[in-house]
């Protein structure tokens, strides 16, 4: 089976655990490059975009420190899923990356729509 066209619960399912946490972290990634694209900052690398999150969202207050401890541990499991030679993603640090993911997600569309900068 070609994990290429599979979302991160098909993925999940189908016990692909690694592909499904890199899918839950870069759905992160790519929401929290959006708000930091909004206050006009950008990162070039992946613990650039963690520690300005925390540095422009989490320290001030818009967004709570629970999620960027969320991004940061998700980017660290990404990196060991996709890049660690011996390590393998179990089913439950996939299932809590898909949680986190879909937690954060929530965040951020809520952030987005208390600025009214989305409508739905």
């Amino acid at each position: 089976m070609n994990s290429m066209h599979y979302n991160t619960y098909d993925l999940l399912k189908n016990g692909f655990y690694d592909d499904s946490v890199s899918r839950s972290y870069y759905s992160m990634f790519h929401a929290a490059s959006i708000l930091l694209m909004l206050k006009g900052i950008e990162s070039h690398t992946h613990s650039g975009l963690v520690s300005m999150f925390g540095l422009h969202l989490v320290r001030k207050g818009e967004i709570e420190k629970r999620f960027g401890k969320m991004l940061s541990d998700s980017r660290e499991l990404r990196e060991n899923s996709d890049y660690g030679v011996s390590f393998e993603a179990t089913e439950e640090e996939a299932r809590l990356a898909l949680k986190n993911g879909k937690e954060f997600l929530e965040e951020i569309k809520k952030y987005l729509k208390k600025r009214g900068l989305i409508h739905k």
